[in-house]
């Protein structure tokens, strides 16, 4: 079967992967790489797949779960704009989306901080409270995604 194809109809379902919970919550291809978004027994992480092979490898280690109707999360979908392809929508993802360009640009900014700590010790206070502001603006989002969840 195409990898995309059954990449497709996993979107939502509950499965187990390397003996966890897991369920796929929306992908996306950029020219031939895959960027999966998956609840891994309740916590999302992203995974990167470069091409239909390897994506199909990675799909063969999902074992499906039995789940109750009444127990499916509602979801909703939407167009991608990048795939023409359906993305599966939900308060974590959307979460996640919102969040990700912020903490990637932090990132960036935490290495541009260490280089300058060992290039000028007189940086390291201004670098600690760059450090405590990130750890505050991490805290905010774990608490974000503890009230989504308990909606």
């Amino acid at each position: 079967m195409n990898a995309l194809i059954k990449l497709e109809a996993m979107l939502g379902k509950t499965y187990y992967y390397r003996n966890q919970p897991a369920v796929i919550k929306s992908f996306d291809n950029r020219t031939g790489e895959f960027e999966l978004l998956v609840e891994l027994h309740g916590h999302p992480t992203t995974f990167f797949k470069t091409g239909e092979e390897a994506l199909g490898l990675f799909l063969s280690n999902f074992t499906e779960v039995e789940v109750a109707k009444d127990e499916t999360p509602e979801v909703k979908t939407e167009q991608s704009k990048q795939t023409g392809m359906a993305r599966i929508k939900t308060p974590e993802t959307e979460l996640y989306e919102e969040n990700k360009k912020t903490f990637s640009t932090l990132s960036e900014m935490l290495l541009n901080d260490i280089e300058k700590v060992r290039n000028d010790p007189d940086y390291v206070p201004q670098a600690k409270q760059v450090s405590n502001s990130v750890n505050a603006l991490v805290n905010l989002t774990k608490l974000q995604l503890q009230l989504v969840r308990n909606q």
